[in-house]
This record gives structure tokens, C-alpha cells and sequence, in this order.
């Protein structure tokens, strides 16, 4: 942030040819390992090779590739510039700033983070460089599209890695490993109120903000939000046959088993509480669960 005084002085000048508009620290993407345990947010410049959706796959000068996650903060831009290109089914250039990279199943993917920019064919020395090494090949290759990395998770290995609630619990409590991943075969008995069903928070990254007087608060991304939408954070009590315990379910997996999304089921439920006022109701418990998802009970 620059800050200006009563005493700054601020002059024109006449030539800003030497001052570039845009630095970027790209990394190659064979080094992108070094920052998978690490908070720092690599810039990456690539062409595009293969999309779908909000995932791409980009190629570096060196012939390295990486898949790419364009979560929603970023999608809008990276989509309005993409559509600006004169033939979107050839390869072009992105550079992508402010990157997380995530390690999965043993393969290294990029994601968005909440302070990416996403520059498409910018001209900057690392872009024409690139395009250089393309320039042959550029008019034979078109856009493929891409096989989203899945798990690939056979029936044996399912097999192999489900346990039981009791196991489970066992196993948390005595290891301090993250990212483990385990099957396990639960009934649902009961929608945990106490904590609601959502939480409000910025469409940008995410997270849970704070409301205040007249708008709201990120604390991550340092800024108002005007116009916050509800987010699942479900609590379910599940049991088998070696005990019970309370599994989390967020967002997206919420949305797949309920069917709908949050800010849909939030506006249905708000008309439905404010028909239950005008039915002289005095139920105004915000913990209260829409039957929508009471409906999973018994699964």
C-alpha cells in the first residue's frame, strides 16, 4: 500500500516505456512440489492446451504440464477475457498469479486463491517468449479436452480402506497424519441443530464472515462484503454397529446429497419461517432444520 502525506510531491513524467506494468515471479511448473507445504502463492505462466469448465492444463517453455482449478472468485474474469480471444479453440497464453498448490493421491494440481489475477495473452516478456517456442505449432493445435484427474479409486481399494466408526476414532486419536483418506458405511440419525445448518460468508474465498452494523466482514481477505451468500456446514450424527459419532458436511458434498444449493434452500426457508409468523407461530429458533434435509435422516 502506498501512502500519500501532506508534504508528497507527485510530478508526470514524460516516459514510462522503462516502468513495466506487470512483475510476475513465475515458477516452472516441475518445481511446483517445493510449494505444496509452504504459504507461498507461485505465479505460473503456461498455454492452455486442454480445458473443461472451470479446469484447464497448461504446458510450460519447458514442456512441463499442470492442471488448473479456477474456482468461481476467478472463473468470471478468466471467462470474459477467454471469450475476448478471436479463436478460443487454439492454445493461448495465461499467466496466473497468487496460486495454491495442492499434492492429491501423489499428483501435484494448481488452484485459485482468493488474491489471483488471471492475465490471458498479456504482453509481458514471459508470454512472448512462450509464444516464440509455439509459434510452429500454434496453427496445427487446437484446445483438447481434458480428463479431469480423478481418484480412481477401484472396489478393492474401497474394500481395503473401510472401517468402522470405532476404528476410526481410534485412529485419530493416535495419529497426527492429514489428508488420510478412509471409507465408512454410517446411518444417519440425526441433523445436529445447535450449530445451524449454514454460515453466511464472501463468495471470494469462502470463509465464514463477521456481520456487522451495515454489511459484513472478511477477516481473511481484509475487506466489506455487501452481498454475502449462505454456504451448508451441516453437523450429522451417524452410527453403526461399534458406536456413533458426527461427521461435517460442507458445501459441495452437502449440495450433491441434498440436491440443492444453499442460497436456494436459505431463501425457501426464510419465506417459510416468515409464513410460520404470520400463522401467529411464536417458533423463531434459527437452529430450526428445513425438512429438505431432514429428509437425509435414515440414510
Amino acid at each position: 500500500m502506498i501512502q500519500f502525506f501532506q508534504n508528497t510531491v507527485v510530478r508526470a513524467v514524460g516516459n514510462i516505456d522503462k516502468i513495466p506494468m506487470h512483475r510476475f515471479d513465475c515458477v516452472q511448473l516441475q518445481h511446483l512440489n517445493k510449494f505444496v507445504k509452504n504459504y507461498s502463492l507461485p505465479d505460473v505462466v503456461g498455454m492452455v492446451v486442454n480445458d473443461v469448465g472451470d479446469s484447464i492444463e497448461i504446458e510450460d517453455q519447458w514442456g512441463q504440464r499442470a492442471q488448473f482449478k479456477i474456482w468461481s472468485n476467478c472463473f468470471a474474469e478468466y471467462f470474459q477475457q477467454k471469450t475476448q480471444l478471436g479463436d478460443s479453440t487454439k492454445p493461448f497464453a495465461i499467466v496466473v498469479t497468487s496460486t495454491m498448490v495442492k499434492e492429491f493421491l501423489g499428483k501435484i494440481n494448481l488452484i485459485t486463491s482468493p488474491s489471483t489475477k488471471i492475465y490471458i495473452n498479456l504482453d509481458v516478456p514471459e508470454v512472448r517468449k512462450l509464444k516464440d517456442i509455439w509459434s510452429e505449432k500454434l496453427e496445427t493445435t487446437t484446445i483438447g479436452q481434458l480428463e479431469v484427474q480423478r481418484t480412481g479409486v477401484t472396489p478393492e481399494e474401497i474394500i481395503s480402506k473401510t472401517i468402522d466408526i470405532s476404528t476410526l476414532i481410534d485412529h485419530i486419536q493416535k495419529t497426527v497424519e492429514k489428508d488420510l483418506i478412509f471409507y465408512c458405511k454410517t446411518k444417519v440419525t440425526k441433523i445436529m441443530g445447535e450449530n445451524s445448518w449454514y454460515y453466511i460468508s464472501y463468495p471470494g474465498c469462502k470463509k465464514r464472515i463477521t456481520p456487522r452494523l451495515k454489511d459484513f466482514y472478511c477477516i481473511t481477505c481484509e475487506k466489506s462484503i455487501e452481498r454475502p451468500i449462505p454456504r451448508y456446514r451441516i453437523e450429522l450424527g451417524v452410527d453403526d454397529h461399534t458406536g456413533s459419532t458426527i461427521f461435517v458436511l460442507f458445501d459441495e458434498v452437502a449440495k450433491n446429497l441434498i440436491g440443492q444449493d444453499a442460497s436456494a434452500l436459505f431463501e425457501a426457508h426464510i419465506y417459510e419461517k416468515a409464513n410460520e409468523k404470520n400463522d401467529d407461530s411464536d417458533n423463531e429458533d434459527d437452529t430450526q432444520i428445513p425438512k429438505l434435509i431432514e429428509n437425509i435422516i435414515g440414510r
